[in-house]
């Protein structure tokens, strides 16, 4: 689902559904111990979701001593989701960066609020807006992925992948989680790419519907582990099988009549990502997978984030 660019920003990467640019990254920390890989069933998924319903969010402090006084999330639920991904607090004046070495590229990840409940990640240069994924919280407490829009295009076409949110949508994580059962939801949904003109900042027009299909999805909160990097993390796995029904304007890509893209990409949360300033804060600390029926490096989209840095002033 997100992408990772690396510097200078690349043209005409595409939704996770779709194989992306760019070159390959080289992944980030090995050694992760402790995952739960064992799906839950329904009847679990919906005892846990009940479970959170009926929790009160305990809100933990800023800073890393959490995670040193526990055994990896010991103690630490229920859990506020929000604080971790995007941070709404955090990413008013900070980003997500991978610094460059002389064996890894520099990569980044940055937030921007549309309103109080959405907003808009970018993983290109801070204060760039060529492609964007855009999430929203709902007040049923799920947040939901909504769409993705790619414009860095040197042309003026431009790409949106549009899923539909009703009954019951995208849904990626929920607001609360219990901190100790793994929590699980599983649907299908329908997607529509679309070719546009305009930029990220313009309402599309004219709209060209290129392709169609459905989504089945499983996102999953597996649960605590310890990274190699000592960091302790909240690991979450999607896996979507995006079976292409309609299309044939963008073959060469994947979205196309009879195609299907079968996506698995693991993420990991942590407690205390060093803070430029001072200080430690919550966050996406890694990414790993992608199209598992790709066969090359661009297919993957790999990354671990070294600290929060301040956003440059516009």
């Amino acid at each position: 689902m997100f992408r990772f660019r690396r510097f200078p920003c690349l043209a005409a990467c595409l939704l996770a559904l779709v194989p992306g640019c760019g070159d390959p990254s080289s992944g980030p920390d090995a050694g992760r111990k402790g995952a739960q890989d064992a799906a839950m069933d329904g009847s679990s998924a919906d005892a846990a979701l009940d479970a959170q319903a009926d929790a009160t969010v305990d809100e933990l402090s800023d800073g890393g001593s959490d995670a040193s006084i526990v055994d990896c999330g010991e103690g630490l639920g229920p859990l506020d989701m929000k604080t971790f991904f995007p941070n709404l607090v955090r990413m008013k004046t900070h980003y997500l960066i991978r610094r460059k070495t002389d064996s890894i590229s520099e990569q980044v990840l940055w937030f921007e609020a549309k309103d109080k409940d959405t907003f808009y990640m970018y993983n290109s240069t801070p204060l760039e807006r060529c492609h964007r994924d855009t999430h929203s919280w709902w007040d049923d407490g799920y947040m939901r992925y909504i769409e993705t829009l790619n414009a860095c295009s040197p042309t003026a076409v431009r790409t949106r992948y549009l899923y539909d949110n009703d009954n019951p949508g995208f849904i990626f994580i929920p607001e609360t989680w219990i901190g100790t059962t793994p929590w699980q939801r599983t649907a299908t949904v329908a997607v529509e790419v679309y070719s546009e003109t305009g930029d990220t900042t313009d309402e599309p027009t004219p709209q060209e519907r290129v392709c169609a299909g459905t989504n089945a999805y499983t996102n999953t909160l597996l649960g605590w582990e310890r990274l190699e990097s000592g960091q302790c993390a909240i690991h979450l796995r999607s896996e979507q099988l995006t079976t292409w029904t309609d299309g044939t304007a963008m073959c060469g890509s994947g979205c196309c009549k009879g195609y299907q893209t079968d996506w698995q990409e693991d993420y990991w949360f942590a407690l205390d990502i060093p803070v430029e300033g001072g200080g430690t804060d919550r966050g996406m600390v890694a990414t790993e997978g992608g199209n598992k029926m790709g066969t090359i490096g661009i297919d993957r989209w790999d990354s671990t984030f070294d600290g929060w840095d301040l956003l440059p002033t516009p």
